[in-house]
């Protein structure tokens, strides 16, 4: 046998062994992520009286980012950029679909969102960020400490918070 023919059944092994560690990472992140996301049927009422709760929570304490009515506000600036960073475990979103009357819950380890390198972006055209130079990094959520990250409501109803503690 030649010493091509040798490495043939390593490199189609190696080939197999990496589809199957990505069909299995693929498997468990599906699974982890329906696990740790609860989508209840709610009223219009039910959903303003959660997300009323979450903002009681942080009382005086502006969302670094607002979307409202169309109109995006940054607020990062106003963390102080020498405030030592603060020790959070977990980002918490909800979310509200008028449409299907639906109240989304979503938990995720801060670990994961220290993964993230670089700025965090909200579907930038589609939210008006890029416009007012939004720029939203890890550093700027440990800095600002527990509260609220990102208060938005659509023009049709939609609603979501993002905060961390």
């Amino acid at each position: 046998m030649t010493a091509k023919r040798k490495w043939l059944p390593i490199v189609g092994g190696i080939a197999v062994l990496v589809v199957f560690a990505g069909l299995g990472a693929a498997w468990f992140g599906i699974s982890w992520f329906r696990e740790h996301m609860e989508v209840t049927a709610a009223s219009s009422d039910e959903a303003t009286r959660a997300f009323d709760e979450v903002k009681a929570k942080f009382p005086g304490r502006a969302p670094l980012l607002e979307f409202s009515g169309g109109t995006p506000r940054v607020n990062i600036d106003t963390v102080d950029a020498g405030r030592p960073a603060r020790s959070l475990t977990t980002l918490h979103v909800i979310a509200w679909d008028p449409d299907d009357r639906q109240l989304a819950r979503f938990d995720i380890p801060f670990w994961f969102v220290r993964l993230k390198s670089g700025p965090i972006e909200f579907s930038t055209y589609a939210s008006g960020f890029d416009k007012v130079g939004a720029s939203l990094k890890v550093e700027d959520i440990e800095r600002y400490g527990t509260g609220i990250i990102v208060d938005a409501s659509m023009p049709r109803g939609e609603r979501a918070l993002i905060w961390a503690e």
